[in-house]
């Protein structure tokens, strides 16, 4: 094994440890291996990596669906709820909490140092409760309509549309970290950002995101998703511009649930 395969292996290791609860053996010998945020580093520099880690969660939640709807003979509902929990367990609710402090953050009043603090607060307010109930039911029903049909279509789709949703997902961080600049202060959003303004690695993620949409999802529903997961999250990095002065890991984490609610909903429509 080449050392070039050796570290793409282990950025990869590092991705998966980030972005899931699935077990991964992360080696290295590195200096910085040494150091508690060794595994965090490596998933910042690995980023371009997220889609493959979107597809393999994607497969697994998917094929749970697929078990509960076409072999258990669940209702489609209820396949939803248990494929919703199990892919949340599975991204460790790491995302999501990113989710309700993005939501606390933006409904705080003041400036925008205010606003960062507000997300920072350890206690959930009103409107990451909101943001958090809002989110868990859309991912629910939108899971539950994919698996509609029921039948062999019926489950087959469920499998592509949550691979793809995850995939779409995780692109919408790569492209947030891009195009977004870093919040003041520092901080997981800014490592992350800062590690992606290479070309070449949005260039490879891309080459990696836009054959797994189009070929699974077909053309014209695969770009539909693809435009959600390149606009969506320019959009959001814009909007954290100027509530916060840059991204933070919490509006990475934003971005993650709310694009795949949104590509669920898209792939569902068409």
């Amino acid at each position: 094994m080449t050392a070039s395969t050796t570290s793409a292996a282990g950025g990869l290791a590092s991705v998966f440890a980030f972005l899931s609860i699935i077990p991964v053996r992360q080696g290295g010998h590195s200096a910085e291996s040494a150091s508690p945020h060794a595994g965090l580093y490596g998933a910042a520099r690995s980023m371009h990596l997220f889609p493959i880690a979107g597809c393999v969660i994607g497969l697994v939640a998917g094929l749970l669906a697929w078990v509960l709807l076409a072999v258990a003979g669940l209702e489609p509902l209820l396949a939803g709820l248990v494929t919703a929990a199990a892919l949340l367990v599975i991204t460790g609710l790491h995302h999501t909490d990113g989710l309700a402090d993005f939501a606390d953050g933006l409904m705080a009043r003041g400036t925008r140092s205010r606003r960062r603090d507000a997300m920072r607060d350890k206690s959930t307010g009103t409107a990451g409760t909101a943001a958090i109930v809002l989110c868990v039911a859309g991912l629910i029903i939108t899971i539950s309509m994919l698996g509609g049909g029921g039948g062999d279509d019926g489950g087959l789709r469920i499998v592509v549309g949550i691979i793809l949703a995850e995939v779409a997902a995780k692109f919408s961080m790569v492209v947030m970290a891009y195009v977004g600049r870093p919040a003041p202060g520092g901080g997981l959003g800014s490592i992350f950002a800062e590690s992606m303004k290479d070309g070449r690695k949005m260039a490879a993620s891309a080459a990696m995101t836009v054959p797994i949409l189009v070929v699974l999802g077909g053309l014209v529903p695969g770009l539909a998703v693809l435009a959600v997961c390149v606009l969506a999250p320019a959009a959001m990095a814009g909007l954290a511009g100027r509530s916060f002065g840059g991204v933070t890991g919490d509006v990475f984490g934003a971005a993650n649930d709310i694009v795949r609610i949104a590509s669920l909903a898209v792939f569902v429509s068409l």
